[in-house]
Formats: structure tokens, sequence, C-alpha cells
């Protein structure tokens, strides 16, 4: 299993991080999902998405495309975002509160990307319904 982290720009500010040129080494993961899923045959593939500035039906749109790019080797690490610079960086002044990003992640994300999902894996007559999330 290769799992890619996303780095919140300026949190830790690696040297690189916020060029626009062969320095940049920090590619936008399910981008290199992709390309590693057309280049692999056997590597799970699994990247962060916060679903405290991730909208639900994106989450699982996204990662539907690179469970199928793959043929079933995606996998999501749900992650609820913790800092202020990335709250800064979708426009808010404050981050959302401890109990409203796990609310936010339990009702409306498991909800969606589950559904999304289910539809995906019935389409492809692969199972019944998705693995379960853990």
């Amino acid at each position: 299993m290769l799992h890619v982290l996303q780095p919140i720009p300026g949190a830790d500010n690696p040297p690189g991080s916020l060029c626009r040129d062969v320095r940049n080494v920090e590619l936008e993961p399910l981008t290199l999902l992709s390309a590693l899923a057309a280049s692999t045959n056997h590597i799970g593939l699994a990247a962060t998405a916060s679903t405290s500035y991730n909208e639900p039906y994106h989450i699982a749109r996204k990662f539907a495309s690179i469970d199928h790019i793959s043929r079933g080797r995606a996998a999501w690490n749900v992650v609820t975002s913790y800092s202020r610079s990335e709250a800064l960086n979708f426009n808010r002044d404050e981050h959302f509160t401890s109990d409203e990003r796990y609310a936010r992640a339990a009702e409306r994300h498991a909800t969606a990307v589950l559904s999304v999902l289910s539809r995906t894996y019935r389409t492809r007559g692969l199972a019944p319904s998705p693995p379960a999330l853990r």
C-alpha cells in the first residue's frame, strides 16, 4: 500500500512547496495516484482527503475515479483538518470546531461517499456493496 500525504501549504514550509518550478516535489495526491495506477498493477493506492474542506460529492467522485482507474486499489484516509492556516486557505477566518468537524465527517461524508462507491461497485459487478470504511 502506497499512501500519499497531502501537505498543508505553508504549514511546514518545506523547500519548494510554494514554487512552480522543478523544486516543487509535492504533487497533488490524486493526480499522482492516477499516474501510479496506470503504471502499476499490485500496489494499493491511498490518499488523505479532509472532510473539513472537501464536499462529499467531490471526494466520492475523485476516489471512485481512482478506484476505477486502478481496478479497485484505491483507499481514502479520512481526516478532519486541524490548522488555522488551512481555514485561511479556504477563505474562512476561523477553523471549524472539533464537534463541527466530526459531525461533518460522520453525517455528510461517510453517507455520501459510501452511496457513490456502492453504485460504482454495483455497476462494475464486483460486489453488492463497497468494503467497509476502516
